[in-house]
């Protein structure tokens, strides 16, 4: 899908930018090619503030999920959950034990960082 957005606000990691027209293709910014989007996909996102999503690099879940677990789809679950929240990518946070190893846990996580195929992007594994 591709559609333009007109007027928001936008801010990224070096400065506030201001009003901007961003065109958005396949979940991706492109370059301004506003002539081949058809008037049905444009936007008004006056009011709106556009910036980078985040990275969140200490999580330990949320939306339900808990990221310290042994079933894989629950750490999937909770990768389709954060974008909801401008999450766009973190490290899926594992807790030790004193003298002890979480290997389970860490199993799970290192397949979850294998099957990801959609939502907020996990990049690694945080281990506490």
């Amino acid at each position: 899908m591709r559609y333009v957005l007109h007027g928001a606000r936008t801010v990224d990691a070096t400065m506030d930018r201001g009003a901007a027209t961003l065109v958005v293709a396949d979940g991706q910014i492109q370059p301004p090619e506003i002539q081949e989007v058809v008037p049905e996909q444009h936007i008004d996102a006056a009011g709106m503030i556009i910036t980078p999503g985040f990275i969140d690099v200490h999580t330990h879940g949320g939306g339900g999920c808990n990221l310290h677990t042994t079933w894989v789809e629950e750490i999937l679950t909770y990768a389709r959950w954060a974008p909801s929240t401008g999450v766009t990518g973190f490290l899926i946070g594992v807790v030790g034990t004193p003298g002890d190893l979480p290997e389970a846990q860490l199993r799970t996580a290192a397949r979850a960082l294998a099957e990801w195929r959609t939502g907020a992007e996990p990049l690694g594994i945080h281990l506490e």
